[in-house]
């Protein structure tokens, strides 16, 4: 975006804001700190990554689903002027208005990247975390929040985290996040208006990571064959995931 004089959007699906500092964050959990870290607080190692420190402002953030917050997190989303989003403005606005006021912005000139964190979800429907916390968005919220998205067309990339195998029951949080993928990604119940606008185009991609000692890994979305691989801690893929979404994804 820098490079191409785009304009980007994050959109952090998160039940943690992920503003803490390592000095700071009462577990010290290096997954806590990445918001910081991209907006220029915290070690330099990881603030200087991308070449320019801060890598990002504020303004490029947008959170929803907040609900696990420290004190120090609250005052620095005020300081720091984060948009944010938690499950109180979700139950008291609807997911609906929600999206419509974090998306308000988005136009034909802006990269939108996802970032969507497992534990976003409530714990209910998405067992397969290591970092749940109750009360978040229920089955249809979450499918809202994807389609809503995709309805935009400005959807060019994404990062998966926080799922871990090891803890999911009978696969259910990992088919859960490839039917939240094939949402994203435009699949829909009725073809509606905005149908071709949720072609995949060929700069789009996907990433994933998991918790320490698992491995998750996606490649290959493009606007042909699209697929997604979930690949579980012995190697293989879980449940036929890549089949589901290639088919889904690539005859859209």
């Amino acid at each position: 975006c820098r490079e191409s004089g785009r304009k980007l959007r994050v959109l952090w699906l998160d039940a943690h804001s992920d503003c803490n500092t390592p000095d700071i964050s009462p577990s010290g959990n290096i997954h806590g700190i990445p918001v910081a870290n991209l907006l220029g607080l915290g070690p330099q190692p990881l603030i200087g990554l991308s070449g320019q420190t801060p890598a990002l402002s504020a303004e490029h953030f947008c959170q929803v689903g907040l609900r696990s917050v420290d004190e120090h997190e609250k005052r620095m989303i005020r300081q720091l002027g984060l948009r944010a989003f938690d499950m109180r403005a979700i139950d008291e606005l609807g997911m609906r208005e929600v999206m419509h006021r974090a998306l308000a912005d988005v136009d034909a000139d802006t990269h939108l990247h996802v970032s969507f964190d497992v534990d976003f979800l409530d714990p209910e429907i998405a067992p397969g975390t290591g970092t749940a916390v109750r009360g978040g968005p229920t089955y249809r919220e979450a499918q809202l929040c994807m389609e809503m998205i995709a309805d935009t067309g400005r959807l060019a990339s994404l990062d998966i985290v926080e799922l871990n195998p090891a803890l999911d029951i009978r696969n259910q949080t990992a088919e859960l996040v490839v039917d939240l993928v094939e949402s994203l990604f435009g699949k829909s119940t009725l073809i509606n208006g905005m149908l071709e606008s949720k072609f995949l185009r060929a700069d789009q991609y996907v990433t994933t990571s998991s918790t320490p000692g698992t491995t998750l890994g996606a490649t290959g979305l493009g606007v042909q064959g699209a697929a997604v691989d979930f690949v579980g801690v012995d190697g293989h893929r879980l449940a036929g995931q890549r089949e589901t979404v290639a088919h889904d994804v690539g005859h859209r």
